[in-house]
């Protein structure tokens, strides 16, 4: 729901990624592709600010550009973590 009580929908693919958003009466407010790395492919986009959930459904950083997945960041970009997989020390 938006700050004026509108409803949107999110439209995932197989990876929990968002492909579109919708509103109510079905009219696309936003939709994007991704490259196998989880970068937008820039001439498949439109109006992609609508919303901040990207790849496989993770929320990107504005400023960054990193998906974060809770313990740590990936750049898709350049398809690399930014940092270590916290569990590496454990095994």
């Amino acid at each position: 729901m938006t700050s004026n009580n509108d409803i949107q929908y999110y439209l995932k693919d197989h990876l929990g990624s968002i492909r579109a958003v919708v509103d109510d009466d079905n009219e696309v407010l936003s939709a994007q592709d991704y490259d196998p790395w989880g970068y937008l492919l820039q001439e498949r986009v439109y109006n992609q600010e609508n919303t901040t959930y990207k790849f496989t459904g993770k929320q990107r950083d504005n400023e960054t550009e990193y998906d974060y997945f809770g313990a740590r960041y990936y750049d898709s970009r350049i398809g690399r973590w930014g940092s270590i997989d916290p569990l590496f020390e454990k095994h």
